[in-house]
């Protein structure tokens, strides 16, 4: 075998053209970015191009991955595989962005409607306390639907402004759980609108709907006033009681359960695209299978955080479990720190009582006999 043929072998071989390729698209970019590369290095490299079609021999080739191990260290965490992803003038897709963009709308539009629903609901239940007030504040003044005009020791313009706010706040309430089941049962308001109106089918002309929710004109029978207003309002609050036990049950069990979790993912989703900016800016970026577990581990976290109430950090700092939920997918070493904390506020009950049974179970030696004369 002459040595042409043994030359022309390394110049064959695969990982020697890769080397080769890798290298130089190294010191392109060393060269554009401003890093300087000692002359040994660069000789390497461009040794190995110039003897290339002739072939390459064992010394150039040694050069030649001495260089580029060389170059791949000075550069990192640049790389030959990140300079072929991040190429110039054609950025790489940005991963998990439909994804990321998706659950981010999912998010607002849960949270707008938990925020709406919530509202609502807390609307209702101190319009049902105010009620409650009045109707026994005048079931007391009216026991029975005789006394047609106001009892002796009541005075009328107050009898008149509880009977009108007690029938404001039952037209409040009831409108308030018709706009609930619009949130709450979308499909009954529209095609089964009676099961969450209970007076849809009860008639619903000008006279009628006066009768129901307004005070009689004149007022001359308080008693039948404030005994229709009673009846009306019973009505109306077992419908909007319903409702307001609906929106706890579905907002209120996906708020602490479902909603971490999401929340979890969108933090992972932060972390991914904010260092895929970065790796990208500094043409450091590889796809990487890693993410995959982030998302799982994210997952996990968000769910455990659902478990929890409230959190305090070391510095009185406080978080909600949806504000830790982020913080877990975006750092995960939050969570972790965490839970060390906790794990070390169980601990510390039992390590006192250790010290105390070993100190009574051993006997004072010289030592011990010393430190006690001491004191």
């Amino acid at each position: 075998m002459d040595a042409a043929s043994t030359d022309n072998t390394f110049s064959q071989l695969p990982y020697v053209q890769q080397a080769l390729q890798d290298a130089e698209n190294l010191l392109e970019f060393a060269s554009e970015s401003g890093v300087a590369v000692d002359d040994p290095t660069k000789r390497g490299v461009l040794d190995a191009r110039a003897a290339f079609a002739k072939g390459l021999d064992e010394a150039t080739t040694a050069n030649l991955l001495t260089s580029l191990a060389n170059l791949a260290a000075t550069l990192s965490p640049v790389s030959p595989q990140s300079l072929g992803v991040c190429v110039r003038g054609k950025p790489p897709l940005t991963p998990h962005s439909w994804w990321a963009r998706s659950l981010a709308v999912i998010i607002v539009v849960y949270s707008t409607l938990s925020f709406v629903t919530s509202g609502i609901s807390a609307s209702i239940h101190a319009d049902i306390t105010t009620a409650n007030a009045l109707a026994v504040k005048l079931t007391s003044e009216f026991p029975g639907s005789t006394a047609t005009s106001v009892p002796q020791g009541l005075n009328a313009p107050d009898v008149v402004k509880d009977l009108q706010q007690y029938a404001t706040t039952i037209r409040n309430i009831y409108s308030e759980s018709l706009e609930l089941s619009i949130f709450v049962h979308p499909y009954d308001f529209v095609f089964h609108r009676a099961s969450v109106d209970p007076y849809y089918n009860s008639g619903n002309t000008a006279t009628q709907l006066r009768d129901r929710w307004e005070l009689p004109l004149p007022l001359t029978d308080y008693a039948q006033a404030a005994l229709a207003r009673t009846e009306t309002y019973q009505t109306v609050r077992y419908s909007a009681q319903h409702m307001a036990d609906d929106v706890n049950f579905y907002y209120g069990a996906i708020s602490s359960c479902v909603l971490p979790v999401l929340y979890a993912l969108l933090g992972t989703f932060a972390y991914l695209l904010r260092s895929f900016e970065r790796q990208v800016c500094a043409r450091s970026y590889v796809p990487s299978a890693v993410d995959t577990a982030r998302f799982v581990i994210a997952a996990i976290g968000g769910a455990v955080v659902g478990l929890f109430s409230n959190f305090t950090t070391g510095e009185g700092f406080k978080a909600s479990p949806l504000a830790l939920a982020f913080l877990v997918g975006y750092a995960v070493d939050v969570f972790y720190a965490f839970l060390e904390t906790l794990i070390q506020s169980f601990t510390k009950t039992a390590l006192p009582s250790a010290p105390s049974a070993q100190n009574s179970a051993s006997p004072p030696g010289p030592a011990n006999a010393a430190s006690i004369t001491s004191t």
